[in-house]
């Protein structure tokens, strides 16, 4: 690995205010939710167009007619944009625009900068701007009733100091930090591909079809009811964060076909015995918004004690001798089919209801043979597996970019020795 080293030769002192030629702020008018379309239209950037993993200028929304032609408000590449107002961990995150569509503009919530390229190369100020010291300046500086709504000054911004490298070791600090983000752009398109391979060969192996058809030699479509023996409703109680509790799966534990465990809740009172989850349990959430109900996952133990599942989650238990309980998730959560079982579902207050007896209605494609519907799977899950491994190759490029880029902006670093280290990548 690199050296540190104290040494800033050439280093200068300087306020933000010195090194932009334009900082502004737009407007916050109520928008028509959806991104510009054709070449009149104006767009408002949204805060999450602004992340500490990059630009997304996709995170727009339409601008009423009255706001259109604001040009000095509008974002261009090099340009760098900064959160202003929003929830305190929102607020002061940094992004360098390096892509655009025409016509999109900053809203009220953050703040545009365009440097002085003479001075500082635009990556590099929206690198500095990130740093420890920076971020404490601005946190230092941010105000307001409640942590879920705080902001700070555009006059406090101009104010932060920064300490800037000479141009050309920004240049060189710079061509580093896109070699890097090559190698990362090249992991999530290794992971686009296998995530598009893992879709075409999910519609070749579970053939979804509007109505039920004669699939052909070794392949039944018959009703749900007829291999799904019967649904079990969770539990209603009150839950809290007591770990001395029973645990018990919510919705928001079911994702993408899987049990996610980050915001597990507990019941003090238990559970029912014969609701206690059994390994390969299929949940299935009957009662949510339309976009998330029907989300289905399977149950792999993931706890290593008794666990059961709240009432708006059901457990479907298949027939073993015609159904593959990872086969049934699989086919559940196929986007056609998510379309398919969500007309069964009625409207409520403020979320929509799949009542299981409804859904048991639904036709099922499988084949015949389980050893087939456990085939299907485990070519899937390999698919899965692969995506799982660019995915955390892209997180440990990303963070071992983050933490070079703050050493060589800290001055910790030298920059012939980042050079050396990613020769050796």
């Amino acid at each position: 690995m690199y050296k540190t080293s104290d040494i800033s030769v050439g280093w200068k002192r300087f306020a933000l205010r010195d090194l932009v030629t334009h900082a502004v702020s737009g407007p916050s008018p109520t928008c028509e939710e959806r991104n510009i379309y054709g070449d009149r239209e104006w767009g408002l950037l949204k805060t999450t167009a602004i992340t500490w993993k990059g630009w997304n200028i996709g995170a727009h929304k339409v601008l009423p007619a009255e706001y259109w032609g604001h040009h000095t408000l509008a974002v261009s590449v090099n340009d760098i944009v900064i959160t202003k107002a929003g929830p305190r961990h929102r607020v002061g995150v940094v992004a360098h625009v390096d892509q655009v569509i025409p016509r999109v503009i900053v809203s009220g919530k953050m703040v545009l900068l365009r440097p002085n390229v003479d001075l500082v190369e635009p990556r590099i100020l929206a690198g500095l701007l990130s740093q420890a010291a920076p971020q404490r300046f601005l946190d230092e500086r941010t105000t307001g009733m409640a942590e879920s709504q705080v902001n700070f000054s555009n006059g406090a911004l101009l104010k932060t100091p920064l300490l800037v490298p000479p141009i050309d070791e920004q240049r060189r600090i710079a061509d580093i930090l896109d070699t890097l983000d090559g190698q990362i752009r090249f992991t999530l398109e290794g992971a686009k591909k296998v995530i598009a391979l893992r879709s075409a060969i999910s519609d070749a192996l579970i053939p979804v079809h509007s109505d039920p058809v004669d699939l052909g030699e070794g392949w039944s479509c018959v009703r749900l009811a007829d291999v799904v023996r019967s649904v079990e409703y969770g539990i209603s109680t009150s839950l809290d964060e007591d770990a001395s509790g029973t645990p018990i799966l919510r919705m928001n534990n079911l994702a993408d076909g899987k049990i996610k465990l980050g915001e597990v809740k507990y019941s003090s009172i238990g559970a029912p015995a014969h609701l206690f989850l059994r390994d390969r349990d299929v949940l299935f959430n009957r009662t949510n918004s339309i976009d998330h109900v029907g989300r289905t996952s399977i149950w792999r133990s993931e706890i290593e004690r008794p666990t059961s599942f709240a009432s708006y989650l059901v457990r479907l238990n298949p027939d073993p001798g015609r159904l593959v309980p990872e086969y049934l998730v699989r086919w559940l959560n196929c986007p056609a089919i998510q379309q398919r079982i969500r007309r069964y579902a009625t409207p409520g207050v403020h979320q929509v209801n799949i009542n299981p007896t409804n859904l048991r209605k639904a036709f099922i494609e499988l084949p015949v043979d389980l050893e087939r519907q456990r085939k299907i799977d485990v070519v899937l899950a390999e698919c899965e597996r692969t995506i799982e491994r660019w995915r955390v190759e892209e997180s440990r490029l990303h963070m071992f970019k983050q933490g070079l880029m703050e050493d060589l902006l800290t001055g910790r670093v030298q920059v012939s020795e980042a050079e050396a280290v990613l020769e050796d990548l």
